[in-house]
């Protein structure tokens, strides 16, 4: 009750206000100022005056919720600019029709050439509040998206730096160069091959770092060159299953997002003989990819603070309007990435 009776005195206060502002920008344009004109003019200021505003604030709601300010301003700037002079043509229009021709007999071409000052005034006022009211919103949204621009950035550089670090650190390239080591005395055309896919992860990292997405196709090349160099090194410990369709090239991920989740399943997970670690990945009806491992959490993990999965989820979030979704259970981690199916998808 309370709420209902605070939102009369609201909409009460509003249009008062707005009919003692309408009052006096009528005799400002010509109309003469006697106290008999003001009860009149101020009905007709609050009846023009109260459907522009409130007319103008239920479409700029429209608007909003079709194209939100936060995911293209200058788009929701102008559509709302014109969406409010279409609007208050109509909405003067109509008014002064009704209030001259229809209830006081008086024909509209004579409300028109008589009083164009008036109506152009009622136009131009309503611009004017429009432009100073949008463009607060516009600042803000527009302030808003710049800093959301470099925190992605930011992101991304963190990511790659993550990648890349994980790729050039001590163990990797130990273990990396210790296997490539054995493969050459052991067979030589598999050590040309892992030597090919181990070229092919640091050509990928580096050619994809100015890049905020990139083909599925070509990050599931990316993915099975670096799974092919961890099974070399585990063996038949480690089981990689790609059952994932990368026939349509609209489909867009973030760079290095689907390898760092199975380095972190593997980095995560003890890698052995008794216990062999199984990851999936398969696609959710094409809206998500799913990255899925059985759980067998190493006691000791070292460098392990989160940032990795941290920031792909963040720039997902940034990217897409998808749920970013982690799934952790007694025996199974699971994370489900939202698939870009265009360019025209991203926010």
């Amino acid at each position: 009750m309370k709420k209902h009776t605070h939102f009369i005195l609201i909409q009460l206060r509003d249009l008062i206000l707005i009919a003692v502002f309408g009052v006096l920008v009528s005799f400002i344009f010509g109309v003469p100022f006697t106290f008999k004109a003001i009860i009149p003019y101020f009905f007709y200021g609050a009846l023009i005056g109260f459907s522009l505003w409130k007319g103008n604030h239920f479409f700029g709601i429209m608007v909003d919720k079709k194209y939100p300010w936060q995911e293209n301003p200058t788009k929701t700037l102008l559509l709302e600019l014109l969406v409010l002079i279409v609007f208050s043509l109509i909405d003067i229009i109509a008014v002064n029709y009704f209030w001259f021709t229809i209830l006081q007999n008086i024909p509209f071409i004579n409300v028109i050439t008589q009083g164009k000052w008036i109506l152009l005034s009622q136009i131009i006022i309503t611009v004017i509040f429009a432009l100073v009211f949008y463009s607060r919103i516009f600042y803000k949204f527009w302030r808003m998206s710049i800093i959301n621009e470099e925190k992605i950035k930011r992101q991304v550089i963190a990511l790659q730096y993550d990648s890349l670090k994980n790729q050039v650190n001590p163990h990797f390239l130990f273990n990396s160069f210790n296997t490539l080591s054995s493969l050459i005395e052991k067979d030589k055309e598999l050590a040309t091959k892992f030597l090919k896919q181990l070229s092919d992860v640091y050509r990928y990292v580096l050619d994809q770092k100015d890049n905020e997405i990139v083909d599925l196709s070509t990050e599931l090349d990316f993915v099975k060159s670096y799974v092919y160099l961890q099974q070399i090194r585990h063996n038949d410990n480690l089981h990689v299953n790609i059952s994932l369709s990368s026939d349509n090239v609209n489909y867009k991920v973030v760079p290095l997002s689907i390898q760092m989740l199975v380095e972190n399943a593997i980095k995560h997970n003890i890698v052995s003989k008794e216990q062999p670690l199984s990851i999936d990945i398969y696609n959710e009806k094409f809206d998500f990819i799913v990255v899925k491992n059985n759980l067998q959490v190493k006691n000791v993990i070292k460098d392990s603070n989160g940032l990795g999965l941290n920031n792909i989820k963040s720039r997902y979030e940034f990217l897409s309007d998808k749920k970013f979704e982690i799934i952790k259970s007694a025996d199974e981690f699971i994370v489900k990435v939202p698939i870009i199916k265009s360019c025209e998808d991203v926010k």
